[in-house]
C-alpha cells in the first residue's frame, strides 16, 4: 500500500492541474460537511455541560387538549408540585429578566443592559454546579429587601472585570441598587443560555400563591432510578387533584415534564441541523461524482499504461488498489485543505448568527472544528475517496485487461471509449445532475418561503426600523406615572431626531417572540363562564404610534380610536 501510495502521488505529480482541480473539488465537499458536522455534533450529540443532564428535566403546564404546547407555571402550582411530588430530588424555579448595571466601583466602563436570571437558593444545587469562585446564593437571600447579592457568569466576569478574582464581595450597582458579587460560574456552565449574571427569586409570600399566573420556569432533578415517564404520570396525578382543589384557576390544564435536552433544543432546532447536514452530504456527493467524472476522462490516456501493467504480470485487483490509492491521496488531500474551509465556515456561522438566537441553541460554546470533528473529516475523505475512485478503477482496470492485445501493438495510439465507459460516465451525470436539481429546486423553495415572511407589503418594513431594549429600574422607577412618563419624554426627543419620522414603545418588537406574556381575560356576556373555556391570551403592551411605526397592514388598528395617552392600548 505505501508503494501504491508513492507512486500515486508522483503520477498526480505529473497532472498538477487535474490535481489541483479534484482537490478543490474534495475539499469543498469535505469542508462544507465538516462545518456542518461542527455544527450538528454540538447541538444533536454532545451532552450540555451540567452533570448527569439525562437526570434534569423541565416542568410546565398545559391545555388538556394540547400535546405539544407550554406555559410557564403559576407560583402556586408550582410549591404544590415541589411538596408533593416524590420523583424528583431536587426542584427549582427561575425567571428570565432583564437589568441595567450602572457602575462598579475601581472597574471603569459603561453602564450596560443585562440578561438576568432570576433563581432560588436551591438553582444550582438542582443543576448539580457550583461556582467557580464563591458561593451560591444563601435561603436568606431569596427574601424580598435581602436579594441584594449577584452571581457572575464566567465569560461576562471576563469582558467586564477583566477576570478580577477579587471580585468577590465588591458591591456593584444594578437598577440602582448596590449590590454584592457572591459568586462566578465556571466557564462551562451556561443554563439558562446567554445569561450575564444571576440573581435571587425574591417573591413576596403572598405571589407565592398566585394562580393562574404563569411566570416561573421549573427545573427538577429526577431521582435514581426514576424514568421521565414516571415523573410525568406522578405529575399528572397531581395536576389533577389541583384541579378539583382549585377549579376557578386549574379547570383543564395539567402539567407537563420535558427532559432539559429537549426544552434547550427546542421543536425546530433539530429539524433543521439535520436538514443542513443531509444538505452538506448531497453537496459531498455531488463532488464525488464530479472527482469520479474527471478520473474517468483522465483513465482515457491511461490505457496503454494499464494494458502494460498487466503485461507485466499486474492482476485485475492489484491495478484497482493502485488507482484506488490515487483516488485517496486526492481525497485526503482534498480534506487537508477542507479543514481550512471547515473552520473558516464555522466562524462565518457562529458570526453570522444574532446575539438574540444564541440563546436558542444548545451548546453553543462548544461548537468549532475539534477532535471529533477531525476524526469525521479523515472518515469523509477515507468514504469520499472510496466512493469517487471505486467505479473508475474498476473501469480501468477492466479496460486494461480487455484492451492488452490492441493496446500493445506497434503504432497503436490507444482505444476508443467503449460502451461500458460510456453508461458510467452516463449514469455519473446523470447522478450529479439529479442531486444538484434537489439542491436547487430545495434552495428555491425555501427563499420563496423566506421572501414570503419578509413579504415588506404584508408585515413590517424592516430596513427602516431601528429597536432599541431596555428596562427601568423598579426602584427608581415603581411608580406607574413615573414609567408613562419617561416614555413620553423618550418618544418626544426621539421623534424630534433628525430622519426620524414616527416612534413607539412596546414590550416585545414584532416577530422577535420575546415578552410575549399571558394574561387572563373575562368576557361581556350574559351566561355563567364555563370553568373549563381558556381565557388567557397573550398581548403585548403599545403606545399609540406603533402600528404606525411599523407600518403594519392592520384593519383594526387603522379603524379603532386612537388611544388616550393615560393607558397603553391592549393588542390581543
Amino acid at each position: 500500500m505505501l508503494k501504491d501510495l508513492r507512486h500515486a502521488i508522483r503520477a498526480l505529480l505529473k497532472k498538477p492541474g487535474f490535481a489541483v482541480l479534484a482537490t478543490i473539488t474534495m475539499a469543498l465537499g469535505i469542508g462544507a460537511t465538516t462545518a456542518i458536522f461542527s455544527v450538528a455534533d454540538a447541538i444533536l450529540w454532545k451532552s450540555l455541560p451540567l452533570p448527569e443532564p439525562g437526570r434534569l428535566v423541565m416542568l410546565f403546564e398545559r391545555r388538556v387538549e394540547q400535546t405539544m404546547g407550554w406555559i410557564p407555571v403559576s407560583p402556586g402550582n408550582f410549591v404544590d408540585w415541589k411538596d408533593q411530588s416524590r420523583a424528583y430530588e431536587h426542584v427549582a424555579a427561575y425567571q428570565y429578566s432583564t437589568a441595567n448595571l450602572t457602575g462598579a466601583a475601581g472597574y471603569p466602563g459603561e453602564p450596560a443592559r443585562l440578561e438576568t436570571c432570576l433563581t432560588g437558593a436551591d438553582f444550582f444545587e438542582t443543576l448539580g454546579t457550583r461556582p467557580e469562585l464563591g458561593r451560591v446564593f444563601a435561603t436568606g437571600e431569596t427574601q424580598p429587601g435581602a436579594d441584594r447579592v449577584v452571581i457572575l457568569n464566567h465569560k461576562y466576569w471576563v469582558r467586564r472585570f477583566a477576570a478580577d478574582p477579587a471580585i468577590i464581595g465588591k458591591q456593584v450597582q444594578i437598577d440602582g441598587r448596590a449590590v454584592s458579587v457572591v459568586g462566578v460560574m465556571p466557564v462551562s456552565f451556561d443554563f439558562p443560555p446567554a445569561m450575564d449574571v444571576w440573581m435571587p427569586l425574591a417573591l413576596a409570600p403572598p405571589e407565592w400563591h398566585l394562580r393562574p399566573a404563569p411566570i416561573l420556569f421549573s427545573v427538577a432533578r429526577l431521582r435514581r432510578g426514576v424514568s421521565v415517564d414516571q415523573a410525568r404520570a406522578e405529575l399528572d396525578g397531581i395536576s389533577r387533584h389541583l384541579e378539583q382543589q382549585f377549579p376557578q384557576s386549574n379547570r383543564g390544564w395539567r402539567s407537563m415534564v420535558m427532559p432539559v435536552r429537549e426544552f434547550v433544543m427546542g421543536g425546530l432546532l433539530a429539524r433543521y441541523t439535520w436538514l443542513l447536514l443531509g444538505v452538506t452530504g448531497f453537496v459531498l456527493l455531488i463532488a464525488c461524482a464530479n472527482v469520479a467524472n474527471l478520473q474517468l476522462a483522465r483513465a482515457t490516456g491511461r490505457v496503454r499504461e494499464m494494458a502494460v501493467r498487466t503485461a507485466l504480470g499486474a492482476t485485475r485487483w492489484r491495478l484497482v488498489r493502485q488507482l484506488l490509492a490515487e483516488s485517496l491521496v486526492l481525497s485526503f488531500a482534498g480534506a487537508a485543505l477542507g479543514v481550512l474551509f471547515a473552520v473558516w465556515g464555522v466562524d462565518l456561522i457562529r458570526s453570522g448568527i444574532s446575539a438574540d438566537f444564541v440563546a436558542d441553541i444548545p451548546n453553543w460554546k462548544l461548537i468549532g472544528v475539534d477532535a471529533r470533528a477531525l476524526a469525521f473529516t479523515v472518515a469523509a475523505a477515507l468514504a469520499s475517496g472510496v466512493l469517487a475512485g471505486l467505479a473508475p478503477a474498476f473501469e480501468g482496470a477492466r479496460r486494461g485487461h480487455d484492451a492488452l492485445s490492441e493496446t500493445l501493438k506497434e503504432g497503436a495510439r490507444g482505444a476508443s471509449a467503449g460502451r461500458g465507459r460510456l453508461r458510467l460516465r452516463n449514469v455519473l451525470v446523470a447522478a450529479d445532475v439529479a442531486l444538484a436539481l434537489v439542491l436547487l429546486v430545495g434552495a428555491g423553495l425555501m427563499i420563496k418561503g423566506l421572501a414570503r415572511l419578509l413579504d415588506r407589503e404584508q408585515n413590517v418594513h424592516p430596513g427602516t426600523l431601528l429597536t432599541l431594549r431596555m428596562n427601568l429600574p423598579e426602584a427608581k422607577y415603581g411608580d406607574a406615572r413615573k414609567v408613562r412618563d419617561f416614555y413620553d419624554q423618550l418618544l418626544a426627543r426621539v421623534e424630534s431626531l433628525p430622519g426620524v419620522t414616527s416612534a413607539a414603545v412596546a414590550n416585545a418588537i414584532p416577530h422577535s417572540g420575546l415578552n410575549q406574556a399571558i394574561r387572563a381575560f373575562s368576557t361581556e356576556t350574559h351566561r355563567p363562564r364555563d370553568l373549563g373555556e381558556d381565557n388567557r391570551c397573550q398581548y403585548r403592551l403599545v403606545s399609540p404610534a406603533y402600528f404606525r411605526t411599523c407600518a403594519s397592514r392592520c384593519a383594526r388598528a387603522a379603524s379603532s380610536p386612537a388611544p388616550t395617552q393615560q393607558t397603553l392600548p391592549l393588542w390581543l
